[in-house]
């Protein structure tokens, strides 16, 4: 009786994020167009931070409640998560075609955050976190000058009145939080009554959890196709988790960093490197096909298998 009743919780969760993030997409879609934005800056930003809010609640609550093992499972995880699962799945529905700045940026940028994390072994750790939040506060001035308006979004869609959006926008963010817990609950529950560890919990059931708000909108944006979303979006929420959440939880407790070690950073690195090389070599240039989406699937099911 209680996995039913656990089960139907996530399910119902499971709704909600998919109601909640179809709206998001749809007030950034409007705002591109009004007022000029650039579609790939906001899906950078915007889009990946207010998806990335389920990582930053769980990981906050969990530091503060030293449980350090599921606060950094839940970010790495999260951080394979959203390049391998929702790349992948979203690669074998259909192929995404990319833009070179997306990866000759952003990437960049994530291995920054990687190596960030290595040198908090030796560096001090407040030192680390405030440059870190540094970078992170580069990285946003980066993205917004490159985001020229040549890749502003034209199409014709009906437009949302401005206050109907400003009143749909925390309505939305209010349902995706409820929605995350909701699942959260359920699939911790159950995985409790399994007797899963903590830290296979936070690496697992919590950031597949957690990244759900990513695979939908996802989803919904190569739907729209809108394929430059889907990778920017899981570079950046990547980057807003390691460049942001990370030394916010580092300034709060530094054992957090004392959780991973170096066979974790070169599985991140490994994630990188694989993804990179599918998009610029294989097949067609800046293209990831269902084949290599396939890959990614297996590489995140491997990712799990070796922890």
């Amino acid at each position: 009786m209680d996995f039913l009743y656990y089960g139907l919780i996530t399910l119902l969760g499971l709704c909600g994020l998919w109601g909640s993030s179809s709206v998001l997409i749809h007030l950034l879609e409007s705002w591109s167009v009004r007022y000029k934005w650039s579609m790939l800056g906001l899906s950078s930003i915007v889009l990946a931070s207010l998806t990335s809010l389920p990582e930053l609640m769980v990981s906050l609550i969990a530091v503060l409640d030293n449980n350090h093992e599921v606060a950094m499972g839940n970010l790495m995880g999260s951080y394979a998560a959203n390049l391998c699962l929702v790349v992948g799945v979203c690669a074998c529905i259909k192929p995404i075609q990319l833009e070179s700045i997306v990866f000759n940026f952003k990437f960049p940028m994530l291995l920054l955050a990687i190596f960030s994390i290595m040198l908090a072994q030796w560096l001090p750790v407040y030192l680390m976190c405030v440059l870190m939040l540094i970078f992170y506060a580069g990285y946003i001035g980066m993205t917004i000058y490159l985001g020229d308006a040549k890749d502003v979004v034209e199409d014709e869609f009906p437009q949302l009145k401005r206050v109907s959006a400003w009143v749909l926008f925390p309505l939305s963010l209010g349902c995706l939080f409820l929605s995350t817990k909701g699942v959260l609950y359920g699939a911790v529950s159950i995985a409790s009554m399994l007797g899963v560890s903590k830290y296979w919990i936070g690496l697992t059931i919590v950031a597949i959890g957690t990244s759900l708000p990513e695979l939908i909108t996802s989803i919904l944006a190569q739907y729209k196709g809108m394929d430059d979303v889907i990778v920017a979006q899981a570079v950046g929420s990547n980057i807003f988790m390691f460049l942001f959440i990370l030394p916010i939880m580092g300034l709060m407790n530094q054992q957090v960093f004392n959780v991973v070690g170096f066979y974790d950073f070169f599985l991140l690195m490994m994630i990188v490197l694989v993804l990179f090389i599918f998009a610029r070599y294989f097949d067609r240039k800046w293209q990831i096909n269902r084949l290599e989406g396939m890959g990614l699937l297996f590489l995140y099911a491997g990712y799990l298998f070796f922890h």
